[in-house]
């Protein structure tokens, strides 16, 4: 039965099926699923994952996170460098078209407004569990950024996510500093879920303080989610594209 479950998971990352909610069961794509044949871009790190029977593992793009001590997930393979993709956003939803054969991707919408998108595929020793996107857009609004977590569910169980952040960070030496952590959701406790009934989780837009310093900074998504029937998983590795900000040359910041 693994090994069918396995073969079954292969083929969810190719689009044509996915693995279902009860561990050993698989569970075909609905032909009025129009979400079906969505899949992990990143295929390296979802075949290492396999290939190693890796007990819990979550793919990010080509960044794969395995469980460490405690809380603490450790990665494996490098954070991919995101990709320039798609220019500016015409009239539409397009999350559901872009970068859906990337690994992480960035975009312009206007000079002072960003979206990063990372394909999310996350699993077990047996396969494939489930699939998800995350978009993390920034307007720097002069020295004041607002930020916005989008999540979009693509395959598998429900999913309801905890713990979660959205965080402005200064980019140091050592340990970046915390200019600013908030919870994205409209209730403002950081938790929500997403799944084939409810597929997407707009959270609200987050005015951040004003940044003082002049420097780089970068936002991004940390928190926690738990597949229907399955353990939790810790959640981070989506960052922003950096942005600078330096009063010599403007009172305002700019991505570069």
């Amino acid at each position: 039965m693994v090994r069918v479950r396995r073969v079954a998971a292969t083929l969810a990352v190719l689009g044509i099926a996915i693995v279902g909610p009860n561990r050993g069961g698989i569970a075909h794509a609905s032909e009025s699923d129009d979400h079906s044949h969505r899949a992990p871009a990143a295929t390296d790190c979802v075949d290492e994952a396999l290939a190693a029977h890796y007990e819990a593992w979550l793919c990010i793009g080509n960044q794969l996170s395995l469980p460490g001590q405690g809380e603490r997930w450790v990665i494996r393979l490098p954070l991919p460098r995101a990709t320039d993709e798609g220019g500016v956003r015409g009239r539409g939803d397009s999350y559901d078209t872009w970068c859906e054969t990337g690994s992480i991707c960035r975009r312009e919408l206007t000079p002072y407004i960003h979206e990063t998108k990372g394909n999310a595929a996350y699993g077990d020793e047996d396969g494939v569990i489930g699939t998800f996107d995350q978009i993390l857009k920034v307007n720097l609004n002069g020295r004041s950024p607002r930020l916005q977590g989008i999540w979009d569910w693509d395959s598998g169980p429900s999913v309801e996510f905890t713990g979660m952040r959205i965080t402005c960070r200064e980019e140091q030496f050592g340990p970046n500093p915390n200019c600013g952590s908030h919870a994205p959701d409209h209730n403002r406790n950081g938790a929500f879920t997403i799944s084939s009934s409810d597929r997407r989780d707009t959270g609200r837009v987050i005015n951040n303080e004003p940044v003082e310093d002049d420097g780089d900074y970068y936002a991004e998504i940390t928190g926690y989610f738990t597949p229907n029937s399955y353990p939790r998983y810790v959640l981070g590795g989506l960052k922003s594209r950096l942005w600078e900000c330096r009063r010599s040359w403007s009172p305002d910041c700019r991505f570069p």
